[in-house]
């Protein structure tokens, strides 16, 4: 298989009429989010490798960003590796320990304990998202508005 990487730069377009009313329908999620609406917590994206779910999460990610909330990037293997849990319940209580940590390390600019949990990324993906926050962490002015964005689900 041909070793393909998204981009946090790439840009994500619909190429259908299904995308177009993707888009639609997480730009209307994200709206209702940020005005404090009661929507959905989580979202599943499936495809095939190399279809393009990742340069959506990046696309979620950057419209996040730009309405002022923190969307936080990771990757399943590096979040579930902190996770000791033996039930559902303290499943969730740890992915909001790792949440609220990253969260308060963001609102102090400090993205180093970040990087633990995007560590299965090629390095030079770590640094670009890494760089994206540090670029764009002025948009960011509700840090109460947070959107864990979970990649590679495999």
């Amino acid at each position: 298989m041909q070793n393909i990487v998204a981009d946090i730069d790439q840009e994500w377009k619909p190429l259908s009429n299904d995308h177009k009313k993707l888009e639609s329908y997480f730009m209307n999620i994200l709206d209702s989010f940020l005005k404090g609406d009661d929507v959905h917590p989580s979202y599943l994206i499936s495809g095939v490798f190399g279809e393009g779910k990742t340069t959506f999460l990046y696309y979620i990610l950057r419209k996040s960003v730009e309405k002022g909330m923190l969307p936080i990037f990771v990757i399943a293997c590096d979040v579930f590796e902190k996770i000791n849990a033996t039930n559902y319940g303290e499943v969730k209580e740890r992915i909001d320990e790792i949440v609220e940590n990253l969260k308060n390390s963001f609102n102090k600019e400090d993205f180093s304990q970040y990087k633990q949990y995007i560590k299965s990324m090629p390095s030079e993906s770590q640094e670009k998202i890494v760089n994206f926050y540090k670029k764009n962490y002025d948009k960011i002015s509700h840090f109460n508005r947070v959107i864990l964005i979970v990649d590679e689900l495999e």
